[in-house]
């Protein structure tokens, strides 16, 4: 496995360890929770993780793997059908949706789906 890949690898599994130890010392939700109870819950684990990472900048977590993820996104949408992949991703993403670094994601946004072969396209 490449260094950078073993580094990225690292600070994922940083970020999930602090993600869990967080949760670990907040109140369990209780089995029949509410939905408010769980927006509460997930509230107190976003300010939690915000105080942690007080001093997090872009690229912190995942930027040793950017240059890869934009090799697998080029090859994908190199094929004949990447035109109509990016454009259905695009479809779903609007593109002045504005994110902050531990900042929640808008509400008024829609999750969207990620083709299977940008999902697939690091096997290749």
């Amino acid at each position: 496995m490449p260094r950078r890949c073993r580094t990225s690898k690292k600070r994922c599994s940083d970020y999930i360890a602090l993600h869990k130890k967080i949760e670990a010392g907040l109140p369990r939700l209780p089995q029949d929770a509410t939905a408010q109870q769980i927006d509460l819950g997930q509230q107190a684990l976003s300010r939690g993780i915000v105080a942690a990472r007080a001093s997090a900048r872009a690229g912190d977590v995942f930027l040793p793997a950017q240059a890869y993820l934009i090799q697998v996104c080029q090859r994908v949408f190199s094929q004949p059908d990447g035109k109509q992949l990016r454009a259905s991703i695009l479809d779903e993403n609007p593109i002045d949706a504005a994110v902050r670094i531990n900042g929640p994601y808008p509400d008024a946004i829609p999750l969207s789906t990620m083709p299977p072969q940008i999902l697939n396209g690091a096997r290749q």
